[in-house]
């Protein structure tokens, strides 16, 4: 089982993570990374390279907004792991993540990609 990691602005990947528990239940590998505007980059970015080191390379993280700090304290952190990083969380995305979670990280990540995508839908006017 790939386990999910949440590397997200503060509150975000926590309100994301009780929300997918809600519709898929709490049996899942899901955890949380908050970054705060408060912390140190390099310090939040040690903390992560050492958090995914104890978890091994079952993973798969999702971060919120590309570019962004988390996003790229998570880039940093998984350098020289096989960890996949895929921005844009969202709770489709998520929710697609943690019913394939018996999918290797690779394969994952694009499942979760593609809920991401196929989530985005425009109604036309009524």
């Amino acid at each position: 089982m790939t386990s999910i990691l949440l590397v997200c602005h503060a509150e975000l990947g926590a309100a994301l993570a009780a929300s997918a528990r809600v519709i898929v239940g709490d049996d899942t590998a899901l955890e949380v990374f908050d970054v705060t505007p408060s912390d140190d980059p390099q310090a939040a970015e040690n903390m992560l390279r050492q958090r995914l080191a104890a978890t091994g390379q079952g993973t798969l993280v999702l971060t919120d907004v590309p570019g962004a700090t988390p996003h790229n304290i998570a880039v940093r952190a998984v350098r020289g792991m096989d960890i996949p990083v895929v921005s844009g969380a969202s709770l489709p995305m998520l929710i697609r993540a943690l019913n394939h979670c018996r999918l290797d990280p690779d394969s994952l990540a694009r499942y979760a990609e593609a809920g991401g995508h196929r989530a985005i839908v425009r109604e036309p006017p009524a």
